[in-house]
């Protein structure tokens, strides 16, 4: 089922994902993960030490797919001519741009991963060194497609990410440069219990199918939460809703233990792009986990 969460309507098949009374993006219902996602306690990883720091991590599809028209129908002149890249790009350069204003941004850290054929980390920057210039890092996105090829492989971005992210947990992020790190840990409602979740996120999108080799999902037991699939990865498909691919990004999403909604968004109109660059903006603060949590207030939950 699909929820409207500002008229409240709920609707069986999803149209072009967003609401025909209010438009607003529609987001994809879930089980509650206290009740039916349960992940063991043997297929948790291990935690480090706490501390003060956060790790957002960006998954970009660099295929070269990406250089195509975002919204070939769109009859708004800011974006008719644009490239999925190009509208990528300047949500992540924006979204960065206000990243270095936070409060505590020298305990904070944005890992960027690009993947095509193969998938490597492009960067991994402390927020308060990151130059404040939105134009700075449109540009460093759009040039880093020219060493990408026209495969897509989410399997091995997937297995990177994972990577970061279990080294996040355990405190060790020296493979990657950085000697000190800890995570800071927050406190949530999960149904009946209080947990704590550390500051940790992933959101990877794609424009199309996975088409090397098998493919495997290397967040199937993630978790941030022990015995809870909480696995903090946000996803988004850059096309039309039954294209290929796009089942793929809502399978692997996590489900949001606030709000019960997979953490997973369409962009296929120009209406998308504000909840691309606050899902972003989001990510790179290591808080929420879905488009409904970066819609109120970007975001209240677990905010820094």
């Amino acid at each position: 089922m699909f929820k409207c969460t500002t008229c409240g309507k709920v609707y069986d098949d999803p149209g072009d994902g967003f609401c025909p009374d209010d438009g607003d993006l529609l987001q994809i219902c879930a089980e509650p993960v206290s009740e039916s996602t349960a992940v063991s306690s043997e297929e948790t990883i291990p935690r480090g030490p706490q501390g003060a720091n956060g790790l957002g991590i960006v998954v970009m599809d660099l295929s070269g797919s990406m250089t195509e028209p975002a919204f070939v129908a769109s009859e708004d002149p800011a974006y008719s001519s644009k490239s999925k890249l190009e509208v990528m790009a300047h949500a992540f350069g924006s979204a960065i741009q206000e990243l270095t204003t936070m409060s505590n941004a020298e305990n904070a850290y944005v890992a960027v991963i690009g993947f095509s054929e193969k998938a490597r980390v492009l960067g991994l920057f402390r927020v308060s060194e990151m130059k404040p210039d939105w134009k700075y890092w449109t540009d460093w996105v759009m040039q880093q497609i020219g060493s990408f090829c026209t495969q897509t492989n989410i399997t091995e971005a997937l297995k990177l990410a994972r990577k970061l992210y279990d080294g996040a947990l355990k405190g060790d992020l020296t493979p990657w440069g950085i000697q000190s790190f800890a995570p800071l840990y927050h406190t949530i409602s999960i149904g009946s219990d209080i947990v704590e979740v550390p500051n940790i996120r992933v959101f990877l999108y794609s424009d199309g199918e996975h088409n090397v080799g098998n493919f495997e999902n290397a967040f199937d037991k993630a978790t941030l939460v022990p015995n809870m699939n909480v696995s903090g990865l946000i996803t988004a498909f850059f096309g039309n809703i039954g294209d290929p691919g796009d089942q793929t990004m809502q399978e692997i999403a996590g489900i949001c233990p606030i709000h019960n909604f997979k953490g997973f968004f369409w962009i296929n109109n120009p209406k998308a792009f504000p909840f691309l660059r606050n899902v972003i903006h989001m990510t790179t603060t290591a808080s929420g986990f879905c488009a409904e949590c970066a819609k109120e207030g970007r975001t209240a939950i677990g905010r820094r």
